[in-house]
């Protein structure tokens, strides 16, 4: 694996508080970065302009927004997303088939009328924050978290998305049952030097995720909390080469 396929396999998660904080890492990291993820946080506080500034400073935007509603809604969305140039973005799968298939219809055809490329769509299975008793309890699902995860990420690969967000358990079931070519975002990686005590259990080294099958691996607090964030990217890419 050289430098640049790496690079395209590490995003690094901007959730800071503004355009001031983010333009900030951007200068900093430009030449480090292949893809800036933006979550609703910054997005709703700076709007498209976000996008915009990342793509100023020649990097892509992994817009995750986590979009669920109705189907129409939806696909209006996902048009506007699509002319704002975004590499990859987020939907809910629990918005069901329809809404799916009507998400990326758009994103075809908008992309094919505006003359650039679709944006690739992932979507979001069951929050890592919801476990089997959330899921029984409060949700009424008669299915456990692994077993629910697996069911939506099939539905999301039938409705044509590109790909899912993944936890460290869940990488292997889904690689088992689905297309080698169906892509798994890995968010919380935390480098084998850098663990706290509020990390959540799910949490996988690079090492760790990569090896289970993962395509991209999404970082965040490691870099951003870092005194000297280009030294840890270093750091991070250092890691990964020395993969075997």
């Amino acid at each position: 694996m050289d430098g640049k396929a790496i690079r395209d396999k590490v995003i690094l998660a901007l959730d800071v508080e503004n355009k001031d904080i983010a333009e900030k890492y951007l200068k900093l990291l430009e030449d480090k970065l292949s893809v800036i993820k933006i979550g609703s946080y910054l997005y709703t506080q700076e709007g498209p302009d976000i996008v915009k500034r990342v793509h100023d400073h020649g990097m892509k935007v992994f817009l995750d927004l986590k979009f669920h509603d109705i189907p129409h809604t939806v696909a209006k969305t996902a048009r506007i997303v699509t002319s704002l140039g975004v590499y990859m973005f987020t939907i809910h799968t629990s918005g069901g088939k329809e809404m799916m298939r009507a998400c990326k219809e758009s994103v075809l055809k908008s992309a094919e009328e505006l003359g650039v490329v679709p944006p690739k769509i992932v979507g979001v299975t069951v929050l890592s924050s919801i476990d089997d008793k959330i899921l029984k309890k409060e949700l009424k699902i008669g299915k456990k978290r692994r077993s629910y995860v697996k069911i939506l990420s099939a539905f999301a690969f039938y409705s044509g998305l590109d790909g899912v967000v993944a936890s460290g358990e869940e990488i292997k079931n889904i690689k088992k049952i689905l297309n080698k070519d169906f892509l798994l975002v890995v968010p919380g990686i935390r480098p084998s030097w850098f663990i706290e005590a509020d990390d959540q259990k799910k949490a996988l080294t690079p090492k760790e995720a990569l090896a289970l099958g993962a395509d991209y691996l999404v970082i965040g607090r490691p870099v951003l909390k870092s005194p000297d964030p280009r030294h840890e990217m270093d750091r991070v890419y250092e890691e990964i080469l020395h993969i075997k």
